[in-house]
């Protein structure tokens, strides 16, 4: 098959305007981004993958604005999330899509490290108090109860959650202490929790499926 001057022309000129477009883009990063990924907040690890993956240069030509709502969907690791979380925080909304809880296989055997009654079994949680505030740099609004443990063979480590995020609401109910996670938690009906919770500085939603755990008991 012949290939005219004319097509390798277009090609080569389609990937001239492409590459010029992205060191453009690159040339020009937002400084908040470039904050936020230079943020020493972020752990050794992470940082390290950093010039495998570009962070800064990547989300600059996506077109990347504070303004914006992003979903990320299975954030894994969370490499990711402790870049766009802070990132948007101020001005956008930062949202992750997490995967359900594992099949009956991988729940077999799931056990918690207390005799938790309810649906966030194997999650210790306190109250917000002004030392945690502090140390945790939390925002005046943010008010709940924070995890500082999760089971790592539990519903709620599956989901995503982790200590240092703090619990706002139990099924769109308001949690403003301690006391009020447990009781929503021992109180809601079926084995589904829909959590709102602030974590690496945005709001996220997460749902833990106990049902599992109900299964491996039974």
């Amino acid at each position: 098959m012949q290939i005219s001057r004319f097509q390798i022309l277009f090609a080569v000129t389609l990937l001239t305007f492409a590459g010029s477009a992205a060191f453009s883009a690159a040339a020009n990063p937002d400084p908040a981004l470039v904050s936020a990924v230079g943020s020493p907040a972020r752990s050794a690890t992470a940082v390290a993958r950093d010039p495998a993956r570009h962070p800064v240069e990547e989300l600059t030509f996506f077109g990347l604005a504070p303004t914006m709502t992003v979903v990320e969907l299975w954030p894994g690791g969370g490499y990711w999330t402790d870049i766009l979380g802070p990132y948007l925080a101020a001005k956008g909304h930062y949202y992750i899509a997490l995967p359900a809880a594992g099949n009956a296989e991988e729940d077999e055997g799931v056990t918690s490290n207390n005799e938790d009654v309810g649906v966030l079994n194997g999650v210790a949680v306190d109250d917000l108090d002004q030392a945690t505030r502090r140390e945790m740099n939390l925002p005046a609004h943010v008010k709940g109860a924070v995890i500082t443990n999760v089971a790592p063979d539990s519903a709620a480590a599956r989901s995503g959650l982790s200590a240092g995020d703090v619990i706002l609401e139990i099924n769109k109910q308001p949690v403003t202490s301690a006391k009020d996670a447990v009781d929503l938690s021992a109180s809601a009906q079926g084995k589904k929790t829909l959590l709102k919770l602030w974590s690496h500085g945005s709001t996220i939603f997460a749902v833990v499926d106990e049902s599992g755990a109900e299964k491996a008991n039974s």
